[in-house]
């Protein structure tokens, strides 16, 4: 894996003749006593910029090349020091405070193109844990859109489910405490863990979102819509918009048209999508806001097309 600095100034290294600086700054200048100072810090600071990426890059390689986050291994800055030291390659002394103030300052492009910090690529064991029971609940919840009869699973539950998958051992405590960091309701709560397929009784089937289907199965009415990925990833949830319209007909038709100015629903639009709907005569605003907060409620997240709440 190769990788380029952004700003020239750390791929530079001052080098001395000691021997005749030695006697140079022998006489006192301090001007150039001030400035060598500098040059060696700078010096300093790209050798252990250098020796912290390249140590980084060989710990997280699957979370650099993937951007998966499921893909991060716990590494506490003491154990990154302690890495840089046995490397053996780095001739300044990589001491957790020196690690540590480079990782709050220091920012990289994934080959995705997505911008981190690289504080990011040591996580603590709290921090995987998040990830790991965030992505059971993300399954469970898929399976709930699936399956209504889907009962939300226990904070035991997860804690096995998260056993099996990424070979963590989690209390059933920890669970809860992560569940109420994520804002996430309990099994105690079903009513908010399936909010959201409460809240979408009575719309209609999922149909292609194509003109034929709009003009010849869309209504003209006010009412609540839903978009789908036409082919969602396995363990993915499909629906990526909620919204409402006086015209759902007229408002669909926009979307596949590309009128709209959201470029995240575009792209999911282009690569071919699917559509529910439900008629609301009377309050169709208010009812959107209901159905973006109870997918908030069940999902812990909004679409990943709505950009702000309705």
């Amino acid at each position: 894996m190769v990788w380029r600095y952004a700003d020239s100034a750390f791929d530079r290294e001052y080098l001395f003749d000691e021997a005749a600086l030695a006697g140079l700054l022998a006489r006192g200048d301090r001007e150039l006593t001030g400035l060598v100072s500098r040059l060696r810090l700078i010096n300093t600071r790209n050798r252990l910029t250098h020796a912290l990426v390249q140590t980084l890059i060989e710990a997280q390689r699957g979370y650099i090349m993937t951007a998966d986050p499921l893909k991060l291994n716990p590494l506490s800055q003491a154990t990154l020091s302690d890495q840089i030291r046995a490397r053996g390659a780095c001739p300044v002394d990589a001491d957790p405070s020196r690690v540590s103030r480079l990782l709050r300052g220091i920012a990289a492009q994934l080959p995705n193109g997505e911008i981190m910090r690289l504080r990011v690529l040591c996580p603590t064991a709290r921090d995987l844990h998040r990830q790991y029971v965030s992505w059971v609940i993300k399954q469970e919840r898929v399976g709930m859109i699936e399956d209504k009869t889907l009962e939300p699973m226990t904070d035991r539950e997860i804690a096995a489910a998260v056993h099996q998958t990424f070979g963590m051992q989690l209390l059933a405590r920890t669970v809860a405490y992560i569940r109420r960091d994520l804002g996430i309701p309990g099994s105690r709560d079903p009513e908010r863990r399936s909010e959201y397929l409460s809240n979408t009784i009575g719309f209609s089937p999922v149909l292609p979102l194509t003109r034929e289907i709009l003009y010849d199965q869309a209504p003209s009415g006010s009412g609540l819509y839903e978009i789908r990925r036409a082919e969602a990833l396995a363990g993915t949830c499909p629906i990526v918009y909620v919204g409402s319209a006086a015209n759902l007909r007229k408002r669909l038709n926009d979307h596949l048209r590309g009128y709209s100015d959201n470029a995240a629903l575009r792209a999911h639009l282009r690569a071919g999508a699917c559509f529910r709907y439900r008629m609301v005569p009377a309050g169709w605003r208010d009812a959107e806001r209901a159905l973006y907060q109870a997918f908030c409620a069940t999902f812990g997240t909004a679409p990943v097309c709505n950009r702000m709440s309705p």
